[in-house]
């Protein structure tokens, strides 16, 4: 397809995305837009807005964009697949105290064009390397980090399925720095960072870098409900531009990987919101999803989730989601954030009755109402935001566990590779999705595993 089509299609994703924006979550506010004709997102959660734009070749008002995205994201390679990419490719990572070292390589797609001598950036790297990936990886995860970037939970985890044999590939929300949307400053010497501590916070970002640009919101209850016009436009703004960019980044990805072998997903809080709000189906057959985890977020209307709608759009993978009981954003305690304002978001709503709204805590209601074939929902017993302090091998295991087998989720606590989690199984109910599919939920306990002092 010639520039001139591209163009004409770039502009009438971009309409389609105000169309939605404006009318979408029956708020009368718009949702801030500081130049809509370079970062207006090109992808919705409307299901014929994203086949479309997933079927076309990539133009170049997309790639300005959303490409930043790919050049700058995070990857991680288990040894055997780093190996046959390049004999420089080294392990680099630390693991946690008492845990086996980690035998992996993580860098950034920019270090792994220049390892393997490959032109055309992220796209010629990664064209590069399909190869090594389809052959010595367990799976392809694409992984859509929190709201702080790839640190904290977000990158223990990574490390974690790297360790387990994946490949995981972490697009970069946080380098939109040229349409001051948000950005971070990332390190410059990237070998140090990935030989940090398994626990450090935020080893890939300048010591004391905080994120700045339009998109930088605050979770403070008195701040939201001061403003909470303000505030739900300006999450819906961000949760559609992290949907964009995830969509980028799955098309950009060689065709080998994303649409013969399947690519399997993953996201942290704003990241899962993000990557929930993708209709799957609507990708195929130009990228195939093979199974989604949703973590640390419940798949529940919120005040980081506006539209009513819009929770959780899965309809043909298998999901999987885990959230702590004692999350402080998303639980289901009167004093976690989302239960502080829901009350001066939805009072007035009539498609919203008194108390509708109220949180579960869970994605279990979520996803019976959902079209999801299979799922299993993860209660982590006592467990704050950041799920690894306490369940770091639980959580670990149900990934590696579920990935490996997307469609026996109601059977992941019978696998052997799941033993982490099985052991510390509390409580477990059988439900049921609007379409028939098998939704199971248990609560699990810590790991308990005596490295809490390594993890202050």
């Amino acid at each position: 397809m010639g520039e001139r089509n591209d163009s004409a299609l770039s502009r009438a994703l971009v309409k389609a995305s105000v169309r939605e924006s404006e009318g979408g979550d029956g708020d009368d506010e718009a949702a801030p837009t500081a130049e809509p004709a370079a970062c207006a997102p090109l992808v919705t959660c409307h299901c014929g807005t994203l086949r479309r734009f997933v079927s076309r070749p990539v133009c170049a008002a997309e790639q300005r964009a959303y490409g930043y995205a790919l050049e700058h994201a995070v990857i991680a390679l288990p040894a055997t697949t780093a190996a046959v990419v390049c004999a420089r490719a080294r392990p680099n990572c630390s693991s946690a105290p008492g845990d086996a070292p980690l035998d992996i390589w993580l860098g950034d797609t920019r270090a792994l064009a220049e390892l393997v001598g490959a032109s055309g950036g992220a796209v010629g790297a990664l064209d590069a390397c399909a190869h090594a990936l389809d052959s010595t990886a367990r799976g392809l995860v694409v992984f859509a980090h929190g709201s702080s970037g790839t640190s904290g939970a977000s990158l223990r985890i990574v490390r974690s399925l790297a360790g387990r044999g994946y490949a995981v590939l972490v697009p970069e929300s946080m380098a939109n720095g040229r349409a001051r949307q948000r950005a971070r400053r990332g390190v410059a010497d990237g070998a140090a960072a990935a030989a940090a501590n398994y626990w450090a916070f935020d080893p890939l970002y300048e010591p004391g870098s905080r994120a700045s640009g339009r998109l930088v919101y605050s979770t403070a209850p008195a701040r939201v409900r001061a403003a909470p016009r303000h505030h739900r436009a300006l999450y819906a703004d961000v949760h559609k531009v992290r949907a964009s960019e995830l969509a980028h980044v799955l098309r950009r990805l060689p065709a080998r990987l994303r649409a013969e072998r399947g690519v399997l997903l993953a996201g942290y809080s704003e990241g899962a919101m993000a990557l929930a709000r993708l209709p799957f189906g609507a990708c195929a057959p130009a990228v195939r999803v093979l199974a989604s985890a949703l973590l640390a977020w419940g798949c529940e209307r919120c005040y980081f989730a506006p539209c009513a709608h819009a929770q959780i759009a899965a309809d043909v993978a298998p999901v999987l989601c885990a959230l702590g009981t004692c999350d402080p954003f998303f639980g289901a305690a009167a004093t976690s954030c989302a239960a502080a304002v829901g009350d001066a978001l939805w009072a007035g709503e009539p498609a919203e009755p008194a108390g509708a709204w109220r949180l579960e805590g869970s994605a279990a209601r979520a996803l019976e109402r959902s079209a999801v074939p299979c799922a299993f929902v993860a209660r982590l017993d006592g467990a704050a935001h950041d799920v690894t302090r306490t369940h770091d091998r639980v959580v670990g295991a149900l990934l590696n566990a579920f990935f490996a087998a997307p469609h026996d989720a109601h059977a992941l606590l019978e696998r052997a590779d799941a033993a982490a989690a099985s052991a510390r199984v509390r409580a477990v109910e059988s439900r049921e999705s609007a379409a028939g599919g098998h939704v199971t939920v248990a609560t699990l306990g810590s790991d308990d595993d005596g490295h809490a002092g390594a993890r202050a």
